[in-house]
């Protein structure tokens, strides 16, 4: 397996993040193969998968795009590790019943008005992971982003505390829903879902100020245990929502690696990893009728010594082809992780990450969108709030706060 700088970084939820043991990465890269290459080809470009997944490796029309285009890079080093054992996949943990009303009847929460939403899908989100020993309280959290001019936040967890603190706030959330969760709620129809989703977050946070449930994190990423789980949970809780009164508040969707793309450069050429499928296809079809966007998580490019930070329009739009070719090219695409270390490896330095935060923040504050949908805003969450550093794996994964936890910034960026 190989090692490299920006493999495998962030949080990938595994877990029900009891302790959030095992979050997994940020990922902007579209140039994604799943074949061994040559040997004439660049070999420095692979990022290994502690599921065990072969190395996908950049040839030589990728490195063409990529040296061609008008590109802003930074330098990177690579740094290989010894294949280490694969652990055994954690499995389904059954989400206990919530709390009932009077011991036999489900709590209810009665219709909430719906005034018009008038959310943004381009400006920028932040991330706030919660793996750390050193990390403010949810109160100050939630006090920093809307004096920053950030006023969206993704959580991977339904954590009370945090979702009391951010909804007070007045931050719009991206709640997560634990991958160990999607077992029962598949399987528990939409009264379950109705309980969990009284229990776990409509009981600490206003439906106004959940904006999306992020139904799972990377299922179809390595070990795909939860995928047969993933659609009917998503169902289930749609219709829990529909139930409330709050179909179209609140919309479900699923947060993706890019290794769902089989197929990405050229961006046109975009197609869908062929195993997911069977899957994806019904998801789409959820999201596409209930107006939900496709969640991808996404890294920087590397090639050889070169970090390209703003291909982040030939991503989207590898994606938005691979969503065309399946017949649902109306499906928005929203990039709910992406960022870069500060500290841990030589290409984790904090002018590395004002740089490519920097780019992302603007596109997302230009609401540009990309060649293939000019105008249409991306929206982007920025991974981290904080550095975590309870944290496993390499260091520079532990080193991904935009603040300190005094509320200073970790390095010059406007992310207004």
């Amino acid at each position: 397996m190989c090692k490299g700088p920006m493999e495998d970084y962030g949080h990938r939820c595994t877990s029900s993040r009891t302790a959030q043991s095992d979050l997994r990465s940020t990922d902007s890269t579209v140039v994604i193969h799943r074949h061994r290459a040559p040997e004439n080809q660049l070999k420095n470009a692979c990022y290994p998968s502690p599921e065990g997944r072969e190395p996908r490796v950049f040839g030589a029309a990728e490195r063409i795009m990529l040296l061609l285009g008008n590109e802003k890079c930074v330098q990177a080093g690579t740094d290989a590790q010894e294949e280490q054992p694969i652990p055994p996949p954690k499995r389904d943990i059954p989400f206990p019943p919530p709390p009932f009303a009077n011991g036999h009847e489900p709590i209810t929460v009665p219709a909430v008005p719906r005034p018009p939403r008038r959310h943004r899908r381009g400006g920028i989100g932040i991330c706030l992971g919660r793996v750390g020993g050193n990390l403010p309280p949810p109160e100050a959290a939630a006090a920093l982003l809307p004096q920053n001019g950030v006023t969206k936040a993704r959580l991977f967890l339904p954590d009370p505390p945090v979702l009391r603190a951010f909804a007070a706030a007045g931050i719009d959330l991206v709640v997560g829903v634990p991958n160990e969760n999607l077992t029962f709620l598949a399987a528990s129809g939409p009264d379950g879902a109705a309980r969990w989703l009284s229990s776990a977050v409509l009981a600490h946070a206003h439906a106004e100020r959940v904006r999306y449930l992020a139904v799972g994190n990377e299922v179809l990423y390595g070990d795909r245990f939860y995928a047969p789980s993933i659609v009917p949970a998503m169902r289930n809780l749609h219709a829990a929502l529909a139930g409330m009164g709050l179909d179209g508040v609140v919309k479900v969707s699923s947060a993706h690696a890019s290794s769902v793309l089989a197929s990405s450069y050229p961006p046109s050429a975009g197609a869908f990893d062929a195993p997911a499928l069977p899957v994806l296809r019904p998801m789409l079809r959820f999201l596409a009728d209930t107006g939900a966007p496709f969640m991808l998580r996404q890294r920087p490019v590397r090639d050889g010594a070169l970090v390209y930070t703003n291909l982040f329009d030939a991503t989207v739009d590898a994606l938005v082809a691979a969503l065309e070719k399946e017949g649902f090219g109306g499906v928005q695409v929203a990039v709910t992780e992406t960022g870069w270390p500060t500290a841990g490896h030589p290409a984790a330095k904090p002018e590395n990450a004002a740089a490519y935060n920097a780019e992302i923040v603007g596109r997302a504050a230009g609401g540009v969108g990309t060649p293939r949908r000019p105008g249409v805003p991306v929206e982007v969450f920025l991974f981290d709030m904080y550095d975590e550093d309870g944290k496993p794996g390499a260091e520079f994964e532990r080193h991904f706060g935009i603040f300190r936890a005094d509320g200073s910034k970790a390095y010059d960026i406007n992310l207004a």
